[in-house]
C-alpha cells in the first residue's frame, strides 16, 4: 500500500518552534495554534515573514483535510482554495514570496501530482510516477520532494519550475528518502532510510540526516549517532529537525548543517 502525504499527517507530529538569537546563546518561544475546526494541525515549514505552511485533519465532514497558511504576525489563517473536486492540496513547503508547495493525492487511491501554488495552482509529476510530493521552495523556484510509481519504487528530488527539469538525489543503499528543505543557495535538507552497511562499513539501517550541497556533494548523518530526521534548512545553513533517543521518545534539534561528504556523527 502506498504511503501518501495524507496517511503521513496522520501519523506525524510536528512541534514548530520560533527561533530568536540572543547573543551566542538561542532562546526558544513555543508558540501554538490550531486550524478552526480541526483535530489536528501541522506546521510544516515556515519563511521570514513568519508565514507557515499548514495542514489540518477536520473533526469531521467532508473533505476531511485543510490546507492553509498561518500568518503569526495577526494569528489567522489564509485557506488555500479546492484544488480540484474533491481534492484537497497540503501544502508543505514556502518560500519568502509566499508560494507554497506540496502534495494533491485522490482520498481514494493516493496518487496525484505535486503542486505550486501563487496566485494560481500549478502542478508537476515526476516522470512514470504515480504519486508526486512537493516538500520546499526556495525563491528560484528549486523545488525539493519525492516520489512514489506504481511498483511502490520511490526517489527523491530537484525541480526546477522554471526550466521543467528534474534532478535525482541519488544515495546508495537508500530504501525511502524525503528531500524536504531547500535554501537560497540550493542546498537541501532530508532524511533517508538505509541498509546497513550503506552510510559507513559496519553501519547500522535505519534513519538517517542528508545535505546536498549545490554542487551534488552529499553529506550523510546522525546527531549523537541516533536516528535522525532532517527537516528544514534556513540560509544560513541552520538545519531544524528531530532524533529518537529512546523507543517512543523523540527530541527536536538545530545544527549548523554538516558538510564535507561521507558520513558525520554531529
Amino acid at each position: 500500500m502506498r504511503t501518501t502525504l495524507q496517511q503521513q499527517i496522520r501519523r506525524a507530529a510536528l512541534a514548530l518552534a520560533l527561533t530568536c538569537a540572543a547573543n551566542a546563546q538561542a532562546a526558544f518561544t513555543i508558540t501554538t495554534f490550531t486550524y478552526p475546526g480541526s483535530v489536528a494541525t501541522r506546521g510544516w515549514q515556515i519563511n521570514d515573514m513568519l508565514q507557515v505552511a499548514t495542514t489540518a485533519e477536520l473533526a469531521s465532514g467532508t473533505p476531511a483535510f485543510a490546507g492553509a497558511v498561518y500568518q503569526f504576525s495577526s494569528g489567522t489563517f489564509t485557506t488555500l482554495p479546492p484544488f480540484a473536486p474533491g481534492v484537497v492540496a497540503s501544502p508543505v513547503g514556502i518560500n519568502n514570496a509566499a508560494v507554497t508547495t506540496g502534495a494533491a493525492p485522490d482520498e481514494v487511491t493516493g496518487e496525484g501530482p505535486g503542486f505550486l501554488f501563487g496566485a494560481a495552482y500549478s502542478t508537476f509529476n515526476y516522470p512514470g510516477a504515480v504519486f508526486t510530493s512537493g516538500r520546499g521552495v526556495n525563491l528560484a523556484g528549486k523545488v525539493t520532494g519525492y516520489w512514489q510509481a506504481a511498483d511502490d519504487s520511490v526517489g527523491g528530488f530537484i525541480y526546477d519550475s522554471i526550466a521543467h527539469t528534474y534532478t535525482d538525489i541519488v544515495i546508495p543503499g537508500a530504501q525511502f528518502m524525503i528531500p524536504h528543505g531547500i535554501n537560497a543557495a540550493g542546498t537541501v535538507s532530508g532524511s533517508v532510510i538505509l541498509s546497513p552497511g550503506s552510510a559507513f562499513a559496519g553501519a547500522p539501517g535505519g534513519q538517517y540526516g542528508f545535505i546536498r550541497a549545490a554542487t551534488g556533494a552529499l553529506t550523510l548523518y546522525r546527531v549523537n549517532g541516533l536516528p535522525t530526521r532532517s527537516r528544514g534548512i534556513n540560509d544560513s545553513g541552520r538545519v531544524a529537525g528531530w532524533l529518537t533517543d529512546a523507543p517512543g521518545s523523540s527530541k527536536g534539534f538545530v545544527i549548523n548543517a554538516p558538510s564535507g561528504g561521507g558520513y558525520v556523527n554531529v
